[in-house]
């Protein structure tokens, strides 16, 4: 169980606060994140452990923000989460909100429901210049608990030009 494996590590580290930061800590960490490389395929020196999500996303939207500047556009959905609006409406003039909920009405129009957000994404876009564009995809969302077609909506936004950045 997951509860008694962090008790079990939390036991451990206060019956020897000093010897946990010194001999145990570090060792862990470069397992974490040799594992993450793996999981992600890709190469060690392009992944991080991170605090949280939002120290993230504000490392990630402050930096892309900074080396675009008044060309930066993110393009993000009206179901991400509200700390990444904030931060995107905070660095950034040029946001995008797509719509999404309003599509979620039209799944029957669809033969399979992932199109709604690929349509949803072309509708919202049309032929806007989207050259550095930064789409921002939520694998899955924490308003709705929607899983978004992160394989589809990466493509598409790759032809479009955007890089491509997955909250997940």
């Amino acid at each position: 169980c997951g509860y008694q494996r962090a008790e079990k590590w939390r036991l451990h580290l206060e019956r020897q606060p000093l010897r946990y930061f010194d001999r145990d800590l570090l060792p862990h960490l470069v397992l974490s994140a040799r594992r993450l490389a793996e999981f992600t395929n890709a190469p060690r020196s392009a992944t991080t452990l991170i605090p949280n999500v939002t120290y993230g996303l504000n490392t990630i939207l402050r930096g892309y923000t900074r080396l675009y500047g008044k060309s930066s556009h993110l393009i993000l959905w009206d179901t991400s989460y509200g700390s990444l609006k904030k931060i995107a409406h905070q660095l950034c003039d040029k946001v995008t909100e797509i719509p999404i909920s309003e599509y979620l009405d039209k799944l029957d129009r669809f033969a399979d429901p992932r199109d709604v957000f690929e349509a949803a994404l072309d509708d919202c876009i049309g032929d806007a210049d989207t050259k550095d564009a930064l789409l921002v995809l939520d694998h899955t969302t924490s308003n709705t608990a929607m899983n978004m077609p992160l394989d589809s909506l990466s493509r598409r936004g790759k032809e479009m030009g955007m890089m491509v950045m997955v909250d997940g």
